[in-house]
């Protein structure tokens, strides 16, 4: 039996003016063996399709040619080396343990790893939003824009590690929620934090 994808496409507009993106369902050979996701990259940008994600029955995503987050993660501080501009994230969690609701979160940041970059790029905007899944909702919003100098040359193997600060926002009930990332309002990624209730006789798991 063949697994099929969803594949996300940007449509080339020199082959197709005005079209500006569409989603199909194709065979996913390519996991048989039997055509490499190159292949399949080159059989698709050949006619006129920049093929952006690539998600097959099990869940996998492949990126071909959009930014994308590789890590998302959430820390109490994060301090920058000065001389080495490297990141020491202090702090790391997954979970906010909420002693009741509405909740008033700490402050906390949320750094975002980017790869995937296009050769061309000079500049982009980055947003990262935590939602509630369930109706769309965002609790809260940071971003910002990045600047290359005019001599810095990006390839698409390079990785920028971003950090964000997260102020206080109000989490109305425990649940799980979507940290999303998004590149010139693109999705680059997302994943869960789950915000649990502590009561009488639990563990706090990760922060409070």
């Amino acid at each position: 039996m063949t697994d099929h994808v969803m594949v996300r496409q940007r449509v080339d507009e020199s082959y197709y003016p005005g079209t500006l993106a569409k989603t199909c369902e194709l065979p996913l050979i390519g996991i048989k063996g039997a055509l490499s996701f190159n292949e399949f990259r080159i059989r698709t940008v050949k006619y006129g399709v920049d093929c952006l994600r690539v998600v097959n029955n099990a869940g996998y995503e492949f990126m071909m040619s959009d930014p994308v987050s590789v890590s998302i993660v959430l820390s109490d501080m994060v301090i920058c080396e000065r001389g080495t501009n490297k990141n020491t994230l202090i702090g790391c969690f997954h979970t906010l343990n909420a002693p009741g609701f509405p909740f008033p979160t700490p402050p906390f940041y949320i750094t975002v790893v980017l790869t995937n970059l296009a050769s061309t790029t000079k500049e982009f905007n980055v947003v990262v939003r935590i939602e509630d899944p369930a109706s769309g909702y965002s609790l809260v919003s940071v971003g910002g824009n990045m600047k290359f100098a005019p001599e810095f040359n990006v390839t698409k193997e390079m990785a920028f590690e971003l950090p964000f600060v997260v102020p206080p926002f109000i989490i109305q009930k425990p649940g799980n929620y979507e940290v999303k990332i998004l590149v010139n309002n693109s999705d680059a990624g997302k994943r869960l934090l789950t915000v649990n209730p502590i009561t009488a006789g639990s563990q706090p798991q990760q922060k409070l």
